[in-house]
Order: structure tokens, then sequence, then C-alpha cells
């Protein structure tokens, strides 16, 4: 269920890199013109949410599941 294509998106990730590799981002302050604290929080522990989000969705759909029969 995870699977998407590499090729659409490779390009999508030299852009951020070309981005950052060139200062673009530095010069306007991005995270206070867009929630400030929340965005860069979520962007630390993107990976931590990702795994912790996987158990809850599997235990709320299972409950429907089981809630639907």
């Amino acid at each position: 269920m995870d699977y998407e294509p590499l090729l659409p998106w490779v390009y999508v990730c030299l852009l951020g890199v070309f981005v950052e590799s060139t200062g673009i981002i530095r010069q306007v302050n991005i995270p206070k013109l867009l929630g400030g604290h929340l965005l860069e929080f979520l962007g630390k522990k993107a990976f931590i949410i990702y795994l912790l989000h996987q158990p809850v969705l599997f235990g709320v759909v299972g409950l429907a599941a089981k809630l639907i029969k």
C-alpha cells in the first residue's frame, strides 16, 4: 500500500535539495509564515509520527470492521 513510483517523485526531492543548497529558504522565514513552531515540530518528528500513526490507523480500522459486522 505504500508503493509509489520513484520517477515522478525523484524530481521533487532533487528540487528540495537544490532549493536548500542555494539558500533561498533561509532568506524567507517560512516557519513563522506557515504556523510557527508547529510545522517545525512536525518536521523534526515526522518519522516518529509516521511510525505511531500506523498502529492507531490499524486499530481504528479493525474496530470499525468489528462494529460494522
